[in-house]
């Protein structure tokens, strides 16, 4: 009995889903920047996907659209649901958090950009000039 439970709240929870799409993304960050380390990162050319900091900039605007598409749709659901709530009932809200569809929808825009920072991480390390004591290679 408790199994189906905890499979009940897993299920129906708003934080169950955004967290194994994190995770997911997490993994999957860990995954290609080891498989580009072990190539020394040139599996594909420079010249093809470009420098530091064209990534750089392509994930922090994917890192900011991403912030501001999930505030928009967040802000907008929840007017609709509130919305819903006055006019029809209360109930509405189970309804919204059970559809298969609509929670997966929601939940999953917040944890796209967690792949982003650690990535942002790896790529300012390695753009960051040698200091003027270390010898240059």
């Amino acid at each position: 009995m408790q199994v189906a439970k905890i499979l009940s709240h897993l299920r129906h929870g708003l934080w169950f889903i955004p967290l194994v799409y994190g995770v997911a993304g997490l993994i999957l960050n860990v995954i290609t920047t080891t498989l580009d380390s072990m190539t020394d990162f040139r599996l594909i050319p420079l010249s093809v996907i470009g420098g530091p900091d064209a990534a750089l900039g392509i994930l922090g605007a994917v890192a900011a659209s991403m912030i501001s598409l999930v505030a928009t749709v967040l802000s907008i659901t929840m007017v609709v649901v509130q919305l819903a709530m006055g006019q029809f009932s209360p109930r509405i809200v189970q309804t919204f958090l059970q559809d298969r569809v609509s929670t997966p929808s929601v939940c999953s825009s917040p944890p796209s950009c967690t792949p982003c920072s650690p990535c942002v991480r790896c790529s300012s390390a390695r753009t960051t000039p040698p200091s003027p004591a270390s010898p240059s290679p």
